[in-house]
């Protein structure tokens, strides 16, 4: 309930916020966007296969395991929509020894022209080993493990991929992974927006809406002068040779793999605070396109904490004030936040 009333207090008192100068696409109002999620839920949750967007026989080998954190490390720019990296997956083995682990990731069509955009998996390393093999039919991939992972164990699965993620339009609103030119071409952002079904679509998963991770991280490297916005709280900016640097966030909550979410762009930082009962001061982060847009917000976003400070006391204390609210400013449609 908590976590609903802070998305629906984003979505409809973010509607007036311009999204940047002219060219920009202004968010939604609240109405709008629900509207759309539910009409995505609808169209996707036609039967269990259809909810998991793999077979039920995939399903179950997925129930075999829970998920305990996912460990995104990636390379991303603000100009395409190009993943390179890693993403491990630690695992609890449930009642039975596991053989395999089954996931899942966005493979192209059979028969798709050349070109056409998909994810590639280079390698699987379960429990330190290679996995033997991997077996992908549609998003549903299974890899074998060199050696069973012993029931009630923990398992580190890091799987090494690489692609283009797809632009068809299969999340809640819009692409789970895009990109897009702004403000007459001078400015280009790269966003996710997994909502309900298509994480899948930018990073290997178990999109299982019962199986809530406990924590997750996201590494983002990147090129200067982007940031990256992501979950949590960015533990370390790390500057790279040649003009990159890497952006390093985590969690320490729960979530489900729809909320894992980055946002990548030269943004401007904004940061208030709110002052929460018990006299704790949350840091309201936001990351907007450049300072004219800083300038043309700035009165709405100072309102924010004083709106996450009202809620609190009615309903009690922002679960997540240990980390930050934050948001980062992208064309899809919706201010999204980048806290689950």
């Amino acid at each position: 309930m908590q976590k609903i009333l802070f998305f629906s207090l984003l979505v409809s008192w973010l509607g007036p916020l311009a999204a940047g100068r002219a060219g920009a696409q202004a968010p939604v109002a609240g109405s709008d966007a629900a509207q759309a999620c539910r009409q995505a839920r609808l169209r996707q949750g036609q039967g269990l296969a259809a909810v998991a967007g793999v077979s039920v026989r995939h399903r179950q080998k997925m129930d075999r395991y829970d998920v305990k954190w996912y460990k995104l490390d990636l390379t991303l720019d603000n100009t395409s929509r190009n993943i390179a990296g890693s993403a491990l997956l630690r695992v609890l083995v449930g009642a039975q020894p596991l053989d395999s682990l089954a996931f899942e990731l966005y493979q192209a069509p059979a028969g798709s022209p050349p070109g056409t955009a998909t994810l590639v998996i280079d390698s699987v390393l379960a429990g330190g080993q290679r996995s033997p093999g991997v077996l992908r039919q549609g998003q549903a991939a299974t890899a074998a493990l060199a050696r069973p992972a012993p029931a009630g164990s923990l398992l580190d699965a890091r799987i090494y991929y690489h692609g283009t993620a797809p632009n068809g339009n299969t999340s809640a609103i819009g692409n789970a992974f895009n990109t897009a030119t702004i403000n007459g071409g001078s400015y280009n952002v790269t966003w996710s927006l997994s909502e309900p079904f298509s994480a899948h679509e930018w990073f290997p998963c178990k999109q299982v809406l019962t199986d809530k991770a406990d924590s997750s991280a996201v590494s983002v490297t990147t090129t200067l002068p982007n940031k990256v916005g992501s979950n949590g709280v960015l533990r370390r900016t790390v500057p790279l040779p040649g003009g990159r640097v890497r952006y390093e966030w985590s969690t320490r909550h729960p979530i489900d793999y729809y909320l894992i979410s980055v946002a990548v762009a030269p943004y401007v930082e904004y940061v208030t605070y709110a002052s929460l009962p018990g006299g704790r001061s949350m840091p309201v982060v936001s990351y907007l396109y450049d300072q004219p847009t800083v300038d043309a917000n700035k009165t709405a976003l100072d309102v924010l904490p004083h709106t996450i400070e009202y809620f609190s006391s009615l309903v009690g204390t922002y679960y997540f004030a240990d980390e930050k609210y934050g948001l980062s400013f992208a064309p899809s449609g919706v201010a999204w936040s980048t806290r689950p």
